[in-house]
Parts: C-alpha cells; structure tokens; sequence
C-alpha cells in the first residue's frame, strides 16, 4: 500500500491556503512531519504559522522559487482533488492494479481497506 498525501486546503478557513504553502515548504526542507505536528497543535493564522516555522526550525531566508513551488504544489492539488470530485477533508482513495481511482466513503472504511490488504 503507498499512501500519498495531497493538501487540499479549504474556502471556509481562511488561513487554510497558507497552512498548505507552510507545509509544502516545511517538507522541501525536510521538515514536514515536525510541521504537520506543529500546525495540528496550533491555531492556524498568521501568528501560529509564524510559531510553527520557529519551532520547526524553518528557514525563513528561502529564496522566493521555493515559495512559488510550494504555492505551485498546493494549486495541482487542488486541482487534482477538484477533478477526483473532492469537496472536502479528508478524502481518501483507492487505487487497485487495474488503474481505476476509487473513493473511500469514510475514514473509518480506510482500516477496513488496510485489514484487507494486509490480509491478501
């Protein structure tokens, strides 16, 4: 099984868009489990983004090219969320040998899926 996540920031939180750059540019630094941590623990807005890049140990000197590959990542995303039908968070999907995509109802169903799997 290879899980691959995908950001898919939404409308309604206004900060959300933000948070998805963060992340994407924590993890080109190497350091997107420590972000991811810190943005589930931390009220996202501009002065908790500003809290998670010094706890995380960001480095706040990149050059602008990665915070236009990070906001880059973040639009494919979306798009390819848009195009998979996805309207909200989080979704999950299933992809068998034959190539289709298959979406996974509720998160709950994704232990099912992995029990399965692993009972191949």
């Amino acid at each position: 099984v290879r899980v691959l996540y995908r950001n898919f920031p939404l409308k309604v939180h206004r900060d959300a868009n933000a948070a998805a750059v963060f992340d994407v540019q924590a993890t080109l630094q190497g350091k997107g489990d420590a972000a991811e941590a810190c943005l589930m623990t931390h009220l996202i807005d501009h002065d908790g983004l500003q809290e998670c890049g010094r706890i995380t140990g960001l480095d706040s000197s990149v050059p602008a090219s990665t915070t236009k590959e990070a906001s880059a990542r973040v639009l494919r995303d979306i798009n390819a969320g848009l195009k998979l039908g996805v309207n909200g968070t989080p979704a999950l999907f299933y992809v068998p040998g034959d190539g289709r995509v298959l979406r996974i109802p509720a998160l709950a169903a994704m232990d099912d899926v992995l029990h399965y799997l692993g009972t191949r």
